[in-house]
């Protein structure tokens, strides 16, 4: 009962569990292929179950016949011996290993996971054996496995290290063991990882001991990400943040004392935000007074990932909002206020909407209005509808929503433009979402253009398609442009297309640009290819403006155009 009532939870019809029950070894074969008919998820559970269930009745049968009808690398049989690992993991290894190296790896990195101790005592009876040798691939699995060891014991990872030549040598193996190391001997892991002749190894291995060090000896771990220098393509700078991560930037005065003493670099850019950011969870104020104090040293703040510790509450979020009111505009202000508001609105968006109640006229708030409906545009799409008193507060329309639909569901957002009233608005928010979309699918603006009936909105939609096809293709985009009928959407492709290879080949633009049925748009389109063509060829330019073929207006408009760039 308790196992069908598990299923049930799953989604997975309670008839499996009498199936399996009923089922007998004999049967297990069939009934795995029948499982393979389920859903994803289904099936990956009901797997589990069926494996677990054979591991405890046959686990020597089972696995053999795996692997005689599946073969060495099947995903099954990893999966059975790992189920049988944990019941009997000697005799688990020794099959996994009969089966091959595939297989033995696989073992060993979930045992060095689950049970790093017992496997340290198997690997010492089994001296041919080298972990490191055998988890080589350097994915994040064998990376936890390798951490792991090194946790429970550094000295034989470090000895199994030296068994391996060193250009084999994962970076993140030697990171994670060098900070194993250092937590009983931060002597012992900075001279091993000296040693290292690589430049990009060693400085791993001395980021894995210096993240270690920075908790009780700040200064020399900034000292050793300080000397990390950039070797032929290897840039330490990744090393180097992993190190400011786990200094303790709450000090402002500290971290100011540490950033004096380090030359202008990234690294020395990185402590002075992360010590900023910090503040905005102790003091919102004085984080606001730091950027604006250090200046261009803050760097840009736009893009900081704000800490969570900051504005948990609505409380913690009006604070955050008061001091950046009080604070001059930044774009620290910016990203703070924004994360503050948003994640006010999750938590409570009933004191958010009285907290905005009489300030949404300040300068800050009407310049977070976009954040705050763009939020609201994300409420609704997950809840299907924004809160009301904050829809009415920051005048979250129709129009806005479907503006923030456009950008995640543009499926969507299609059937919520016929709603629109304002052919204004309709069309604004049409071109947005063409321009938006089109940059990850644009055969689905082109289905879409085939079908709009307002010119207006149609050459929008082929506009964005033009220009976002030309910079993938543009041999293949002139030639979708090609057959697209003579009139104001197929203008719209072709300006976009001769603004996109203008660049590189301006008589082809301008040839292109004469096509154009509109005369403004073909001026512009000419005044463009011209632009570039005179770079790049002023007399084969000279001579197409000369050519009795081109009409008199244009060569007019043109010309002006280019009096008009001339550098005195």
């Amino acid at each position: 009962m308790q196992f069908r009532t598990a299923l049930n939870l799953l989604g997975i019809p309670g008839l499996w569990a009498e199936e399996l029950a009923a089922c007998d070894v004999s049967g297990f074969p069939a009934l795995l292929e029948r499982i393979k008919a389920l859903p994803a998820r289904q099936r990956k559970h009901m797997t589990e179950f069926l494996l677990g269930r054979w591991v405890e009745l046959d686990p020597v049968g089972g696995a053999d016949l795996l692997e005689s009808t599946r073969g060495h690398q099947d995903g099954d049989l990893t999966d059975f011996l790992r189920h049988w690992a944990r019941v009997d993991s000697p005799a688990a290894l020794a099959k996994a290993e009969h089966c091959g190296p595939t297989q033995l790896s696989r073992t060993l990195r979930d045992r060095a996971v689950l049970d790093p101790e017992e496997l340290l005592q198997w690997l010492g009876q089994r001296p041919d054996l080298n972990p490191i040798t055998l988890l080589d691939s350097g994915s994040d699995e064998n990376r936890r496995a390798w951490q792991r060891l090194s946790e429970q014991d550094p000295q034989r990872m470090l000895a199994w290290s030296r068994q391996v030549p060193e250009d084999k040598l994962n970076h993140g193996l030697l990171q994670d063991l060098a900070a194993a190391l250092a937590k009983t001997d931060p002597e012992q892991a900075l001279a091993w990882a000296k040693s290292l002749k690589d430049t990009a190894r060693s400085h791993a291995a001395l980021a894995g001991a210096a993240a270690v060090l920075a908790a009780s000896d700040p200064e020399r771990a900034l000292q050793i990400a300080a000397e990390m220098k950039p070797s032929g393509s290897y840039d330490p700078a990744q090393l180097q943040y992993q190190i400011a991560r786990k200094l303790d930037l709450s000090d402002a005065a500290e971290v100011l004392g540490w950033v004096e003493q380090l030359p202008v670099s990234a690294f020395r850019s990185a402590l002075t935000k992360g010590m900023v950011v910090k503040q905005l969870e102790i003091d919102p104020a004085k984080a606001f007074a730091l950027a604006a104090s250090l200046g261009p040293e803050a760097g840009m703040m736009h893009f900081i990932e704000i800490p969570g510790g900051m504005a948990t509450s609505p409380e913690a979020a009006r604070v955050v909002l008061e001091a950046a009111a009080a604070a001059g505009n930044s774009s620290l202000r910016e990203t703070a206020s924004k994360e503050a508001l948003l994640r006010w609105m999750e938590i409570s968006p009933a004191s958010l909407a009285d907290y905005l109640r009489d300030r949404m006229d300040t300068p800050l708030m009407q310049s977070m209005k976009e954040h705050l409906q763009a939020g609201l545009g994300v409420q609704q799409m997950r809840d299907g509808a924004a809160d009301p008193a904050l829809s009415e507060i920051t005048k979250f329309t129709h129009a806005a929503f479907v503006k923030e639909l456009a950008v995640e569901h543009p499926e969507k957002a299609i059937a919520e433009l016929d709603k629109m009233e304002d052919p204004e608005t309709r069309r604004e928010l049409t071109k947005e979402m063409a321009d938006n979309w089109a940059r990850y699918n644009r055969t689905a603006v082109m289905d879409w253009a085939a079908g709009l009936q307002d010119p207006v909105d149609q050459a929008s939609a082929w506009r964005a398609a033009a220009a976002a096809w030309t910079k993938e293709d543009s041999w293949q985009a002139s030639q979708w442009v090609a057959g697209l009928p003579q009139g104001q959407g197929r203008d719209a492709a072709v300006q976009a297309m001769t603004s996109e290879i203008s660049r590189t080949d301006p008589d082809l633009a301008w040839n292109w640009a004469l096509s154009m049925t509109d005369p403004n748009l073909r001026s512009e389109a000419l005044s463009v290819a011209a632009l570039s063509w005179r770079m790049k060829d002023p007399a084969s330019l000279q001579a197409v403006l000369h050519d009795p073929a081109l009409p008199a207006a244009e060569r007019v408009k043109v010309m002006e155009k280019l009096r008009a760039t001339e550098v005195p």
